[in-house]
């Protein structure tokens, strides 16, 4: 590369620079990382999938920190991209290394260096964290998983070496914990002075590579303390490690007087109780709970029949009502040769058939009379 396109490329990479540290990011998912990963000195600490609020662009952000002995020149990842699928659909690569200003804010333990000198640093050092506020643009196709992986560092010795590790949450946080293992840190009263100011977050992890304490603090395995908190590395590792934990609770789940579960059919109530006196005194009180739950559910059907005999009887009205008005309205419209009904009435009492006929009734027929002929004799 020749002297003016390496000014082009350095110009282009203080605007990208500048304008980054310009955008105002809204943080849509974090990546938390409370393990530390085996044969790798290079340490993830969080990552972040940002979105810009003015372009509404989507970045990620991630923050290592450098365990090694030997001064890091240049670091690469990648990123894969899953859509439904075991396989990603895309790749993307990036690297940290002072030719691309890619660096980001570099901290030395938990104090930051100035940007400008952040900008000239060639190499990282141990005990030293990068990466934030680099920014890694993001394809705009969608995804609905993303992993990064460390693929390789190169040192200031020119020497190269290739990871391949995957950042996957393998630590547990406390948050993750049951009852059991709550309670037994919770009785661990040596670690209380710690809480007020740098409050356990995961469990601690012991590796080749380092060891990170409780808080989340990251370190060599040449420090005894931890540089954030300063609790000892020992004695987590005595007490509170994960092996440690479940050591402890296989020994408290072997003691049948442990009331450490969720579980409490093991221990009934009559446990409790003190003497003959109470325990008549409790089936009583049973007895009586029984008798006013049979008493409410007698009242209860009571008031069922009750409301349903009175439906009944006001439909029973109510039909009897509809068949007189129906009778009288059907007789009132017979009455149609000027009579009345008190008219028709006695004529029906008075056995005039004529009524009948009307409504399609076959009177029956009259025999003939017989009539008595006088006879003359002469």
């Amino acid at each position: 590369m020749d002297n003016r396109a390496e000014k082009a490329k350095r110009k282009n990479d203080m605007n990208r620079v500048r304008t980054d540290s310009a955008r105002d990011m809204r943080a849509v998912k974090h990546f938390d990382h409370p393990y530390v990963l085996d044969g790798c000195p290079i340490q993830p600490i969080e990552s972040y999938i940002l979105a810009d609020r003015d372009n509404w662009g989507s970045y990620a952000e991630l923050s290592f920190k450098s365990l090694s002995e030997k001064p890091l020149k240049r670091l690469k990842i990648r990123l894969d991209f899953y859509y439904y699928q075991n396989i990603p659909y895309n790749s993307l690569f990036f690297e940290y290394c002072r030719r691309d200003l890619t660096f980001g804010k570099i901290y030395i333990g938990t104090e930051p260096i100035k940007d400008r000198t952040a900008l000239k640093r060639e190499l990282i050092y141990c005990n030293e964290s990068f990466g934030e506020g680099a920014y890694i643009p993001l394809p705009e196709s969608s995804y609905t998983d993303i992993v990064f992986y460390i693929e390789e560092a190169e040192f200031e010795n020119g020497e190269v070496e290739y990871y391949g590790k995957k950042l996957n949450n393998r630590g547990r946080r406390l948050s993750e914990l049951d009852e059991v293992e709550r309670r037994i840190l919770l009785r661990e009263k040596r670690f209380a002075r710690y809480e007020a100011v740098f409050p356990s977050k995961n469990l601690p992890m012991f590796s080749d590579s380092g060891w990170v304490c409780c808080c989340g603090h990251k370190n060599t395995n040449e420090v005894e303390q931890c540089k954030r908190c300063m609790r000892p590395r020992e004695l987590q590792r005595e007490l509170i490690s994960e092996p440690a934990i479940a050591a402890r609770k296989k020994e408290y789940a072997s003691q049948p007087s442990a009331v450490l579960y969720h579980d409490k059919s093991r221990f009934p109530q009559n446990k409790y109780l003190q003497n003959k006196a109470d325990l008549e005194r409790r089936e009583e009180e049973i007895k009586r709970s029984k008798a006013n739950l049979e008493e409410q559910a007698r009242q209860r059907r009571r008031k069922e029949s009750h409301w349903l005999f009175r439906g009944f009887a006001t439909y029973i009205i109510f039909l009897s009502l509809s068949v007189i008005i129906a009778v009288f309205l059907l007789f009132t419209d017979v009455s149609r040769d000027g009579d009345s009904f008190i008219k028709m009435l006695h004529r029906i009492f008075e056995g005039d058939s004529s009524v009948f006929e009307f409504f399609g009734f076959e009177g029956e027929e009259e025999e003939p009379r017989h009539t008595v002929q006088k006879m003359h004799y002469d």
